[in-house]
């Protein structure tokens, strides 16, 4: 998960094998039509879930779900970005080996924000 370093309300959430690269992707402008307004560069790594090793499959998964939980948070009026960012631990205790092909413990949320 990236934030908006002058505009803390927008965040984006996407999936990459290289973080830093993907990171300066963005705040150049060609990371993602989401990303791209000057208005709102740079970018810094708020949050991210890994250990997926080369399950691309699980990797794409893993994106849906925490953008849909997020924007489930959205609408209900939870405008906290932290909250945003910690419900992808809540996405990690619902996978399972029978539906998506991994454990929870073989994933791993880290948080890059004190509380």
């Amino acid at each position: 998960m990236l934030i908006s370093i002058k505009d803390t309300s927008f965040s984006y959430i996407g999936k990459t094998y290289s973080i830093r690269r993907r990171i300066q992707q963005h705040n150049s402008g060609v990371g993602s039509v989401s990303t791209e307004p000057l208005h709102l560069r740079p970018y810094a790594l708020f949050a991210y879930i890994c250990r997926f090793e080369s399950k691309k499959d699980i990797l794409f998964y893993m994106d849906q779900v925490w953008k849909e939980h997020r924007d489930q948070l959205r609408r209900n009026e939870v405008n906290d970005i932290k909250a945003w960012a910690r419900c992808g631990a809540e996405i990690i205790e619902e996978v399972n080996e029978e539906n998506v092909g991994v454990k929870p413990t073989d994933l791993t949320l880290v948080c890059l924000f004190g509380d």
